[in-house]
């Protein structure tokens, strides 16, 4: 059995996750449960349009973004929130 996720999901147009008779439930309920996951991004950058150009494509790729235009404002979301990327300049 093949399952389609929809695009938008962890940067990725469609991810198809092949259900194997060997897998058993549990394998595949964890697989699905991560993928199906939003990776979050934390971009740093002090240039306006570079930041913003980041975040939107990011955004329309399926990326949860946080922005932040210095270290102290990224400081105070890493103290706070979980990032699986942090991308900065």
């Amino acid at each position: 059995m093949i399952r389609e996720l929809p695009r938008g999901i962890a940067g990725r147009d469609v991810f198809k996750i092949a259900q194997y008779s060997d897998w058993g439930q549990g394998r595949l309920q964890v697989v699905t449960r991560f993928l199906m996951t939003t990776p979050r991004v934390l971009v740093v950058d002090d240039d306006d349009a570079v930041r913003i150009m980041l975040q939107e494509g990011l955004q329309r790729d399926g990326f949860e973004v946080v922005a932040a235009a210095n270290v102290s404002d990224a400081l105070k979301h890493i103290a706070t929130e979980k990032f699986d990327v942090l991308l900065s300049d």
